[in-house]
């Protein structure tokens, strides 16, 4: 059944990453350029084109998936329903991706975090009374569509003060750009969709056993979202700061941005792939059980990659500020046939931790390309110093705990509970120490956790 679920939520991820195209991007970036020209007008008239245009993919989106499951041309690995229930949950978070975006935009953060508290333990009780009265893959698939509706909800009254309908005459001078930009975007996304986690499943479907694509899934997932909770809360907020600087033309200010973000970055980063991989074993055994300790090494390589893809993710995210994301699409095109390549190599031998394998490797040399194009082609320096203190850090941290794991054992959540606080302390200590956290940059954060706009 965690085979089964995981292949379905993974074709609604897909989708939806798929179809979004590079709207939810365009609306970030040109509404907080806009807004920074105090041009209120066509900041509505770019939201509400491109928020109705969201809404009419996502309905494509649904009637697309249902005919691909009508024609065959998906591996069915569930009953036909199933799949009609995931495309009703395509327009839903379709949508709710696009609102989130045009949030970021109006650097709305407040707005955008009180919505995801709020639909948290809402969507948690639903999980509950879900499980509770169909615990197999028909309740599951309810739980898929209801965190949908609920999240799409929230982000909507979090965004009622900001979505003003206009859509009167645009100048054609204003629309090109941010065409040309979605078309990009786009195509960086679909590329994505292949280098970063899509292709390693379906590879895994055709070639290796259910609990190995359960064991792929449950590791990336788990290993994303500790990225986006931690360093993607800064990464979020990267893309509207950095297109107000680059609508005020103000290139120190975004060199300085770039530098701090990607330090900063880089330290939370530290923590949580070098934490986890120290802290691997006690914690797939606290949260999954022993049957899936067989995960442990993909866990360790998945970490890892996202890792690279987060650190990465700040340079990235500069180039689209700066509407440099032609380079990023070329880096894609090359990766896409690196990591399919890959794919085919490895995953039939070795299963998840050959998928595990080939997705570090794409993340990793993709993400030594993006920096590398922005200090070349952009004039934007890597803090390479500041980097080799945080590796050094996080090894020797790592190193230590991983030790005091297997001389006394991880088991237990108490034991779990007590390392990671040891390896928190250790870390932390030694980072302030090397002088890479200062104290004078905080209100540079506070720019970050502000809230432009209400909410």
């Amino acid at each position: 059944m965690t085979g089964q679920y995981a292949y379905l939520a993974w074709i609604g991820s897909t989708f939806t990453a798929i179809c979004t195209l590079g709207i939810p991007n365009a609306l970030t970036k040109f509404t907080a350029e806009y807004s920074e020209r105090d041009r209120s007008k066509i900041t509505q008239q770019i939201a509400s084109r491109l928020l109705l245009g969201t809404a009419i993919i996502g309905v494509l989106a649904a009637l697309v998936l249902c005919g691909m499951t009508v024609l065959h041309w998906l591996p069915l690995n569930a009953k036909r329903y199933y799949f009609y229930l995931i495309a009703l949950a395509l327009p839903l978070n379709i949508i709710a991706t696009s609102v989130a975006g045009l949030l970021k935009g109006h650097r709305r953060y407040a707005a955008l975090m009180w919505a995801n508290i709020i639909a948290s333990p809402v969507t948690f009780i639903v999980v509950l009374l879900v499980l509770h009265y169909k615990p197999v893959l028909i309740g599951l698939v309810i739980y898929y569509i209801l965190t949908a509706l609920i999240l799409l909800i929230s982000y909507v009254i979090a965004s009622s003060p900001t979505i003003k309908i206009s859509f009167g005459a645009m100048p054609i001078g204003v629309w090109r750009p941010i065409l040309k930009y979605i078309a990009v975007v786009s195509g960086v996304i679909l590329l994505d969709q292949v280098v970063w986690d899509r292709s390693e499943v379906i590879f895994l479907g055709r070639y290796a056993r259910p609990e190995q694509v359960a064991y792929y899934s449950l590791a990336y997932t788990f290993t994303s979202n500790a990225m986006t909770l931690g360093p993607g809360s800064i990464i979020g907020a990267l893309l509207p700061h950095i297109a107000g600087l680059q609508g005020a033309e103000d290139i120190t200010a975004i060199r300085a941005t770039y530098q701090s973000a990607t330090r900063y970055v880089g330290i939370i980063v530290g923590v949580l792939v070098a934490g986890g991989i120290a802290l691997a074993i006690p914690l797939i055994h606290t949260l999954f059980g022993d049957r899936y300790v067989h995960m442990t090494p993909v866990f360790r390589l998945l970490i890892f990659s996202a890792g690279c893809e987060v650190i990465a993710g700040v340079a990235s995210t500069v180039m689209y500020g700066m509407t440099r994301q032609s380079y990023l699409l070329k880096i894609g095109l090359g990766l896409s046939i690196l990591n399919l390549s890959l794919d085919f190599l490895i995953i039939p031998r070795y299963g998840a931790i050959g998928a595990a394998i080939a997705n570090g490797s794409a993340q990793l040399i993709g993400g030594v390309a993006t920096i590398y194009l922005l200090a070349r082609r952009v004039g934007l320096g890597f803090p390479s110093r500041a980097y080799i203190k945080i590796v050094a850090i996080s090894i020797f941290s790592c190193l230590v705990v991983l030790a005091l794991v297997h001389s006394y054992g991880g088991q237990g959540v108490l034991r779990l509970l007590a390392f990671g606080l040891l390896f928190v302390v250790l870390f932390s200590l030694l980072t302030y120490t090397s002088k890479l956290v200062r104290l004078d940059e905080f209100p540079f954060l506070d720019r970050f956790r502000g809230d432009r706009g209400g909410g």
